[in-house]
């Protein structure tokens, strides 16, 4: 069993390895159908972001177990940590998490506030222009620099990002902008 950092027993640890298969990116343009979600490989909408995580663990991991919490590519340094019973390096994965106790389905939730992407730049994928992003709990804000513009999903409801409510829901994104500008300071990210 873990000990109380999250560690897996010695015993536990050298009985198997953990194979994970996962991208970094949604399918490419004309190569492939990221459908029912929207965009693809460089671009913010789900079909650029959203992508498999398979974790085969025996005996950490249910065989045929689904979960549905985000998760981002970060959490595997911090998890693999874990995993072979090493230290936490909290500096050098500051935003990636342990994902340990959800792989071993002793928690549904990470509890995690939001999740953050920032690619300030141009790319040659379709869909794709230099933004940053927060998703919190259902909801999605893209902000894009150019052109300048916001974006507000509720990906629970429309998970094609197909209704762009930041008209309607001005409050929501005024405060997930403010939420999304204050991790960019934090994390001293660069502007285009």
């Amino acid at each position: 069993m873990p000990d109380s950092v999250g560690h897996l027993s010695r015993d536990r640890r050298k009985k198997y390895w953990l194979p994970v298969f996962t991208s970094d990116n949604g399918g490419f343009y004309n190569a492939t159908s990221n459908a029912p979600l929207r965009g693809n490989k460089g671009a913010y909408y789900e079909g650029g972001i959203r992508v498999p995580r398979i974790v085969r663990w025996p005996g950490v991991t249910q065989a045929g177990g689904v979960c549905v919490e985000p998760v981002i590519s970060t959490d595997l340094y911090p998890t693999c940590l874990a995993a072979a019973g090493l230290p936490m390096r909290p500096n050098q994965h500051v935003d990636g998490v342990n994902l340990l106790l959800l792989l071993e389905g002793r928690c549904a939730s990470l509890d995690r506030p939001a999740l953050f992407w920032h690619y300030p730049h141009y790319n040659d994928h379709p869909f794709s222009v230099p933004s940053s992003v927060i998703r919190k709990g259902p909801w999605k804000l893209i902000e894009t620099f150019d052109p300048e513009g916001v974006e507000l999903y509720n990906l629970a409801e429309d998970l094609g990002e197909t209704k762009n409510l930041a008209a309607e829901k001005s409050d929501l994104v005024r405060q997930l902008r403010r939420e999304l500008d204050a991790w960019r300071r934090a994390v001293g990210a660069e502007m285009m």
